[in-house]
């Protein structure tokens, strides 16, 4: 089902956002980001990337890929470069406590939503266009292209949508593109590792956040639910997967610019985790297949934590 187009509006769409805001709407949709206004303290954006297309968040232009969920909170910076975006304004009024109470068992959204932040948010999920995920978007969106006629609609969607995200975030969520809760401290942790992934070790994180080398091991287990070694492959391999699909670059060049030292030690990686060798993840997102890890797969030696 494709994403529905909203009603055409004129070059005066902002000034319809506000007044639907002012007059007591709690979510409003439309055709692309820069038609809704910056969100303010607890209001949400969630942006749908049905076409390859450049963003600038916080400053930095983002390459975005088909089937990419963005979620934004308070006033984290967004621009569109190229191409619209559809976008969806939730309002602190949208989340009442019987929204929160459908999602407190998403401790990763529960926590976006409630914890109060110096900084603006983002969660990027890497999603693809043929997930169950981006499916349930394209209802919320759709639902939501009614108006207030869909209010219950979108309500539903939107819990049924976050549900869907937490139960695949391990493997779906870009830590190195989240603007993550660095108040907390595994959110902090996690983001120095996904800004230094090239040369980062153990021992130079541990130190990082003084801490000793085994302790900082046994709790970044217990915070993030995986090992050091298995978050910072993950992260790896996401780069790996993004150079593959959006450069030129060779084979040994993107292995050796994340991170890796030898050849044979990534193949394996990449080969166990995506169930094909790198040329052949490059031949099929060059031929427009879905470049994406099977949603059946869940790899043991790479997931990402709940921030």
């Amino acid at each position: 089902m494709p994403i529905p187009a909203t009603k055409a509006t004129p070059p005066s769409a902002p000034d319809n956002v506000r007044e639907a805001l002012l007059s007591g709407a709690s979510f409003y949709l439309a055709d692309r980001l820069s038609d809704l206004p910056a969100p303010a303290e607890g209001q949400i954006r969630i942006l749908l990337i049905s076409e390859r297309c450049l963003l600038r968040l916080n400053g930095s232009l983002t390459v975005c890929s088909p089937g990419n969920i963005l979620i934004t909170k308070s006033g984290y910076p967004v621009e569109e470069e190229d191409a619209p975006v559809p976008s969806l304004l939730l309002t602190e009024d949208f989340f009442d406590s019987l929204f929160f109470s459908q999602i407190m068992d998403c401790p990763l959204f529960f926590d976006f939503l409630r914890t109060p932040s110096k900084q603006g948010r983002l969660l990027y999920f890497d999603c693809s266009p043929a997930s169950m995920d981006w499916a349930i978007a394209k209802i919320l969106f759709y639902e939501a292209a009614k108006g207030p006629a869909g209010g219950k609609a979108v309500h539903a969607a939107c819990t049924l949508l976050l549900s869907e995200l937490h139960q695949c975030h391990r493997q779906k969520l870009l830590i190195g593109r989240s603007a993550m809760m660095t108040e907390n401290k595994i959110g902090a942790v996690l983001t120095y590792i996904s800004d230094h992934y090239r040369d980062i070790t153990l021992e130079s994180a541990a130190a990082a956040f003084h801490y000793h080398p085994a302790y900082f091991s046994a709790w970044f287990k217990k915070h993030a639910h995986v090992t050091f070694q298995q978050e910072l492959l993950k992260i790896r391999l996401e780069q790996a997967r993004f150079l593959l699909r959006e450069t030129r670059l060779p084979v040994q060049t993107i292995l050796e610019e994340v991170g890796f030292q030898e050849k044979s030690h990534f193949h394996r990686c990449f080969k166990r985790e995506c169930q094909m060798t790198p040329l052949a993840y490059r031949k099929m997102c060059q031929a427009g297949g879905v470049a994406h890890i099977p949603n059946s797969l869940s790899s043991s030696a790479s997931t990402s934590s709940a921030v």
